[in-house]
């Protein structure tokens, strides 16, 4: 997951962050509507049930978002593309300046 953030930079990581919404607001809804109850531990067994369920289905959610990033990239404007991804930043110049004073 690593290189795919340093290769397409906030792309891969905003295609994660939607598949974890996408997975995990209807995993919460249903959760709201089928747990009776009210106060601080109704709202835990949501929370942590959402938790959970975002948890079993991380390692699916990682492979959506290394197989869809590459095919998003490819139809993004390039404007967008260069606001989104990290620039490279050039290897600093060799020092000219002797290492040993005489």
């Amino acid at each position: 997951m690593q290189q795919l953030v340093q290769q397409y930079g906030l792309v891969a990581a905003l295609i994660y962050l939607t598949t974890s919404f996408i997975v995990g607001v209807p995993i919460a809804y249903g959760l709201s509507k089928g747990i009776d109850g009210s106060g601080w531990s109704f709202w835990g067994a949501v929370i942590g049930g959402t938790f959970a369920s975002l948890k079993l289905s991380q390692i699916p959610r990682l492979a959506l978002t290394a197989a869809l990033t590459p095919v998003v990239v490819r139809y993004l404007p390039e404007a967008v593309l260069l606001a989104l991804t990290p620039e490279q930043e050039p290897a600093p110049a060799p020092s000219t300046t002797p290492l040993v004073e005489e």
